[in-house]
């Protein structure tokens, strides 16, 4: 298990006390199916929840152990309904968060009215309010989608300009001595953080997890572990090799101990140690910032799927490559329909 994923399981388990035994429960019925990250987000957003409930006076007690399972079993579609008006209005969040928050709540009452058990094998109540929410839609049509990605992603040979931009042009953007001397050091790793995400569309975790045994450079291959800790092997393209090959002939700088075997390390503490996505994040920001073009390491991903479709790629390579779970979620990427619609009404003027 990665350093970052130890440090969700860790924060999961520094908040669980503070909960009902039902909330632990829950915890540990999904434990072996989903990854600490994943744990720790329904953990936050059941704690949005029950601090809602608190403000509201819907519930008597200074804290979450004071929320009786009576409490939820008796839950009004309404009072839920003005929660989730709460997150529009007061907290501001976009459809998609909303629909996140509310499928947390989903996943919870579920098992509380489903596959939970008390001394007398019942479960602890069967009237789930969830039922009759539904999760918030995203009006917006497949080609409406495919667009607002395609606004936000590298085209044609912008990949490959930007990484020449961070080796040769980042620099004449930096405004001190200091801010050079960093980049010198870390340019290598930052250099091979692109081009490892250009050449293979990983996830940031994915990234961060990678081990010096995860990756053959010789067949350019890499073996990543997925959500739900499942292990993958993915091919990646051969632009990344120098890159990679510049940065492990600088990995020694870092002074990583020899039971520190994470592929991109950071220093801390004078020795190298795992970077976390935060970090990486951070990076992708800097110079794609300076690149005049902000994106996240999630936006990479994006241009990576939109360029294996241009490829010709089925639907299924590039499940399998990125990982998704379902054909749908590749579909998002881009929309050929609307492509072919765009070159058909030209052609109609030619």
């Amino acid at each position: 298990m990665s350093n970052e994923k130890e440090q969700h399981r860790s924060r999961l388990y520094d908040r669980l006390p503070r909960h009902p035994f039902y909330v632990e429960e829950f915890i540990d019925d999904l434990e072996v199916e989903r990854s600490p990250t994943t744990l720790l987000n329904y953990i936050y957003d059941i704690e949005v929840f029950f601090d809602w409930c608190l403000r509201e006076g819907l519930v008597e007690g200074p804290g979450y152990k004071d929320i009786p399972l009576s409490f939820l079993a008796d839950l009004r579609l309404n009072e839920v309904n003005s929660y989730i008006k709460y997150l529009q209005i007061e907290r501001k969040l976009m459809p998609r968060s909303r629909a996140r928050k509310v499928s947390s709540l989903k996943s919870f009452f579920y098992y509380l009215t489903h596959r939970s058990e008390d001394e007398n094998g019942e479960c602890y109540f069967y009237r789930n309010v969830m039922n009759k929410i539904p999760l918030p839609r995203v009006k917006e049509s497949a080609a409406k989608r495919a667009d607002n990605i395609s606004k936000k992603i590298l085209h044609g040979n912008d990949d490959r300009e930007l990484l020449e931009f961070i080796e040769n042009e980042y620099v004449a953007t930096l405004p001190t001595t200091g801010h050079y001397n960093q980049y010198k050091k870390h340019r290598e790793r930052d250099l091979a953080i692109f081009a490892l995400f250009l050449a293979s569309g990983i996830r940031v975790g994915e990234l961060v997890s990678l081990n010096i045994e995860n990756l053959d450079l010789h067949d350019q291959l890499l073996s990543v572990s997925r959500k739900g800790d499942q292990q993958d092997l993915i091919p990646f393209r051969p632009m990344a090799l120098p890159y990679l090959n510049a940065y492990l002939e600088k990995r020694p700088m870092y002074k990583p101990d020899d039971k520190e075997q994470a592929f991109f390390l950071t220093l801390y503490g004078g020795s190298g140690r795992r970077m976390t996505s935060r970090s990486v994040q951070n990076v992708v920001k800097k110079y794609t910032s300076a690149f005049n073009k902000q994106l996240s390491p999630h936006k990479l991903r994006h241009t990576v799927a939109t360029k294996m479709v241009e490829q010709g790629l089925s639907p299924i390579d590039i499940m399998q490559q990125l990982g998704h779970s379902s054909v749908q979620t590749t579909s998002l990427y881009t929309n050929p329909g609307l492509d072919a619609r765009k070159k058909k009404m030209s052609e109609m003027d030619s």
